[in-house]
């Protein structure tokens, strides 16, 4: 305090007191604020506060310069003096005073709001010079009894302080609101019913809500019983707290655990309808850099595809790009890519609708591929997606799957998928039937099974059924193929080769309770061998 001479003091605040000083050594006048702490607590806090005030630097905010204590004896307390800027010694009241002098308004209210009025007893200062809505404001926040003081929550409902938290570039989703006093938890003791209302009245208290979020992912009996009011109360929490990843995240967890507990068709729609499925890509849609969150968003979605309703909405709602966006940006991620496949491949199987570019659909999914092949699990997602975009491509949009350089990256990928992973029976389904949806949709592909870079396919995919040999789906899958395959008579000589005959009566003997497999590969036997004899003849 040497170093500073007073020239004046200013009004008290409700913390301290306020000093305007002047530097002995440099001769700037600089504003000293001293607050005395009478305990430990607020001495500790006040020290925080301090530290924090150090570091800020912005061209709106008081710069501080440095802070000191002192004892103070007359009261036996510590004194903490902060020292800043002392950029304009005008304070509100002056200000009004001048603007009533010259009978004129202030231009910017929102400058003019910037909380500090010292004259609180006597507001009738503030009855000249400044809009109807502001004036009311004013009261409102300067109200002297504490009790009757507005609050920030109903501040916040105020048109003019919104537009100035607008112009601050501030948003509401960043005010926390906390428990009323004296309420610190849920009333965990008073049972599950006591606990969901608790939650459906703080339902703008993040803290309450995360809190009975784990509760009810310890309850799943009670929650199982109460689905419809517990899926009311997860997706008010979901919009209430767009901004908060964690109630985004547990909510998730308490959405996929009621889905997976829940089997009538009642409690299904709740599960499955647009509240839900709009809730949960809006959490993908405001956390897109959150991996982990984002794999839990889309497991969930996955989980409600089986519906068709749902997988229409989820097209609907834009799902599938959303899907296909978070492949884009997290293509190495194993958590995120399955979910984000299987999303893709239920959502489209079921649905009746189609991403908005297929070519970019499938070229992203084959841009990922050979970065996951060694692992089963990430393949078989992959091949499963493909065959839910090359079959939609197919039914829904012909045109699309002609892009000879997307069909042949896409035919690339699930023949390298059987060459590495043959022996997983879902590749190989998921493969046979993605390959039979590009056969049918471009000549090309014909070619490329009979000449890709790594030799002629037909060896491949007659071994990869060899290895499942008594799988009835990957049999009916295999003759899908060869009748796709069939379709170009220069595939014969290959299929001979490969002794398809003797396979295909192999198969109509095992299968021989199975009409429809039965059928199909009489069907394809009887071309088989009049292609053959055409061949023949010819060739005498």
């Amino acid at each position: 305090m040497e170093n500073y001479v007073i020239i004046d003091v200013m009004c008290p605040g409700c913390f301290g007191v306020t000093l305007l000083v002047k530097d002995r050594e440099s001769g700037l006048e600089q504003t000293l604020k001293k607050v005395d702490c009478l305990d430990v607590i607020a001495a500790d806090k006040a020290f925080q506060e301090a530290l924090c005030l150090l570091n800020l630097s912005h061209p709106n905010i008081v710069s501080y310069k440095e802070f000191f204590t002192s004892w103070n004896k007359h009261i036996s307390s510590v004194t903490l003096s902060m020292v800043m800027d002392c950029p304009c010694m005008k304070t509100l009241r002056t200000v009004i005073a001048s603007q009533r002098e010259q009978k004129q308004k202030f231009e910017n209210e929102e400058e003019a709001f910037l909380s500090l009025v010292q004259n609180r007893e006597n507001l009738s200062l503030l009855d000249f010079g400044i809009s109807r809505d502001f004036h009311q404001l004013l009261n409102m926040m300067f109200i002297y009894n504490p009790k009757r003081r507005a609050s920030v929550w109903l501040l916040v409902k105020e048109e003019l302080v919104k537009q100035s938290l607008i112009l601050c570039g501030f948003s509401l989703h960043m005010l926390k609101k906390t428990l009323p006093e004296g309420l610190t938890e849920p009333p965990f003791h008073e049972g599950f019913d006591s606990v969901l209302e608790f939650m459906m009245t703080y339902t703008h208290v993040e803290a309450a809500q995360l809190s009975v979020l784990s509760y009810l992912l310890e309850e799943e009996e009670n929650a199982l019983c109460r689905v419809s009011d517990v899926v009311k109360a997860v997706t008010f929490a979901m919009l209430c707290h767009m901004g908060s990843v964690c109630v985004q995240l547990k909510s998730c967890y308490v959405l996929q655990l009621l889905i997976a507990g829940t089997y009538t068709g009642k409690e299904n729609s709740w599960l499955c309808g647009e509240s839900v499925i709009s809730c949960v890509l809006e959490a993908v849609r405001n956390f897109l850099e959150h991996c982990d969150l984002l794999s839990c968003a889309f497991q969930t979605l996955v989980l409600i595809s089986p519906s068709g309703e749902a997988c229409d909405l989820i097209l609907k709602l834009g799902g599938v790009q959303h899907a296909l966006n978070a492949l884009k940006a997290y293509p190495e991620e194993e958590v995120l890519v399955i979910p984000c496949c299987k999303c893709l491949w239920s959502t489209l199987a079921q649905g009746c609708g189609t991403p908005e570019s297929m070519a970019s659909a499938v070229e992203t999914v084959c841009m990922i591929g050979p970065m996951h092949m060694q692992s089963a699990d990430v393949t078989e997602a992959l091949c499963a997606a493909l065959q839910s975009l090359t079959m939609h491509g197919k039914c829904c949009n012909p045109t699309a799957l002609c892009e000879d350089k997307m069909t042949e990256n896409a035919m690339d990928f699930l023949m390298h998928a059987l060459r590495e992973q043959p022996h997983h029976c879902g590749i190989v389904n998921h493969a046979f039937v993605a390959m039979a949806n590009l056969i049918s949709s471009s000549e090309m592909m014909v070619v490329q099974v009979l000449r890709s870079s790594e030799g002629s396919g037909v060896p491949l995919i007659m071994s990869a059924r060899r290895l499942h040999p008594n799988d009835p789906k990957v049999t009916a899958n295999l003759c899908n193929l060869l009748k796709q395959l069939l379709q170009h008579d220069n595939l014969v000589p290959e299929l001979l080769a490969e002794n398809v005959q003797e396979e295909l009566e192999q198969i109509v003997e095992q299968f021989e309770s199975t009409m429809e497999i039965v059928l199909l590969a009489q069907e394809i036997l009887s071309k088989v061998m009049s292609l053959n004899d055409a061949e023949q003849t010819i060739s005498t």
